[in-house]
């Protein structure tokens, strides 16, 4: 049999391919090929997966592995547009609209990225505030879309989650946050670190036979 030279690819296709034992496929998939699992800034874990023409980000929702960087500012929007195909456990999503006010407690930030961190520069001489536009719930199976411009922010609502993110079309703006109007220090300093997929392997199990009882 030949062997699948794009096994992240037909995961992310298959409408039957979601659950405990895909999960765990996953992992051995990311072993297999010596990808690196690493922390992410807002907390979660992240593997990047090239498969020809396609770019896979496969993110570890509410492990005990990864803790989010200080300040923990979860809203934000992305460089890009991207497709994310839950695969094992539940993802809550809640996107926001923003405002100019001047008694708004937030401001935007601008982020860049270098070898100490991320930069942030404050945009605009105004302070925004921030609403609830809609909260959305995605059990395992379900494939759901994002335009690089929507202000969210995500986690895992049901125990330890895994995704994977299909990255679409990049656009030409620098990815804002959301953050304290107050906020001096321009730069996190934040350091990603590898995870052992043997101690991700052994969350999963665990969260499914909690689960199962």
């Amino acid at each position: 049999m030949t062997p699948n030279c794009n096994p992240i690819s037909s995961i992310f296709d298959s409408r039957e391919c979601y659950g405990f034992e895909t999960a765990i496929r996953v992992v051995s998939i990311l072993e297999s090929a010596e990808i690196n699992v690493r922390t992410h800034p807002l907390g979660f874990l992240q593997a990047i997966v090239i498969e020809g023409a396609r770019e896979f980000r496969i993110n570890f929702w509410g492990t005990s592995l990864g803790k989010p960087k200080t300040p923990n500012w979860p809203v934000h929007n992305h460089r890009f547009s991207f497709k994310s195909k839950i695969i094992f456990g539940e993802l809550e999503e809640t996107r926001y609209s923003v405002a100019e006010c001047s008694d708004g407690i937030f401001a935007l930030y601008a982020v860049s990225y270098n070898a100490n961190g991320s930069t942030l520069k404050k945009i605009g001489g105004n302070n925004v505030s921030l609403t609830t536009a809609v909260i959305n719930k995605y059990p395992s199976g379900v494939v759901y879309g994002c335009d690089s411009n929507v202000l969210h922010s995500a986690e895992a609502s049901t125990g330890l989650t895994v995704s994977i993110m299909e990255i679409g079309k990049f656009n030409k703006s620098a990815p804002v946050v959301i953050g304290e109007p107050a906020y001096n220090a321009p730069v996190f300093q934040y350091e990603p670190h590898s995870v052992p997929l043997s101690s991700l392997r052994a969350e999963i199990v665990a969260c499914h036979r909690s689960s199962s009882n």
